[in-house]
């Protein structure tokens, strides 16, 4: 649907995101119990996890601003249903109650607003 670099912005944008301070989502290292003072089990069999990529704040932030200006509602909430939220693709039509047509539409608008953001800055 939309090119392999522009798809990189938007999650590099989406990371960005869910990056940061609270509200935030907070790491699983403590129970929510009033004393918070349960340890998980060790992960010591588990495989280790993949050390996260840190966003590119100023990518990022030439997404977030067409975001904030160019985008409609429906494209807005297209693309943060797919990358911020990690919806897949085939379920948000349903989920918004739009036609595939549309959703396809509304990711491609999107993916060329921010591809054009890119190309004015370069």
């Amino acid at each position: 649907m939309i090119a392999n670099w522009i798809d990189a912005e938007l999650r590099n944008w989406a990371a960005w995101c869910w990056s940061g301070e609270f509200p935030g989502p907070r790491p699983h290292d403590r129970a929510a119990s009033a004393e918070g003072r349960y340890l998980p089990p060790s992960d010591l069999g588990d495989e280790p996890e993949q050390p996260r990529i840190r966003p590119n704040r100023d990518r990022a932030e030439v997404v977030h601003r067409v975001y904030l200006t160019q985008l409609d509602t429906r494209e807005r909430r297209v693309i943060c249903l797919r990358y911020v939220d990690g919806w897949p693709a085939k379920k948000i039509p349903r989920l918004m109650r739009i036609s595939e047509a549309m959703f396809e539409a509304a990711m491609i608008q999107a993916g060329r607003r921010v591809g054009e953001a890119f190309r004015e800055i370069a």
